[in-house]
């Protein structure tokens, strides 16, 4: 997963979306690959994939926020941060 995540950091959009759909088909449960890959689709303009993995987010943690996503991860640069939590919420994520 963050692997994936890296890939999206920099703009890395299909890879990305390659890394966290293997991540996926070796744990579908795994909450992580599916945000990732949520944010992914949403920066590369799929935004219909990026509603569907906002789903199976919000299926595996029906208490997903953004806000207890920023309580967890780490990003030292608030630009950062701020990168994630907009394609998440263009993928449809609760704040």
């Amino acid at each position: 997963a963050w692997l994936g995540h890296a890939y999206f950091m920099t703009g890395a959009y299909d890879e990305a979306i390659q890394t966290l759909k293997r991540g996926v088909r070796r744990d579908a449960g795994y909450i992580a690959f599916h945000l990732f890959l949520a944010a992914s689709h949403a920066a590369s303009g799929n935004l219909e994939e990026a509603k569907r993995e906002a789903a199976e987010v919000l299926k595996n943690n029906p208490e997903f926020t953004l806000e207890a996503y920023t309580g967890f991860i780490g990003h030292k640069n608030p630009a950062d941060l701020e990168r994630d939590l907009a394609a998440m919420r263009k993928a449809g994520l609760p704040d």
